[in-house]
């Protein structure tokens, strides 16, 4: 059978990190896909 399972999230950089000058966006969002075949 198979299997399909998909997540999404987001992230917030705070203090430090967030003030670093290489980062663009405080909000860092993130996505998963994933597919399988169970036999």
């Amino acid at each position: 059978s198979w299997m399909v399972r998909g997540e999404a999230g987001a992230g917030v950089l705070l203090g430090d990190a967030a003030d670093s000058p290489v980062v663009v966006e405080k909000i860092q969002p993130s996505g998963m896909l994933l597919v399988g075949y169970r036999f």
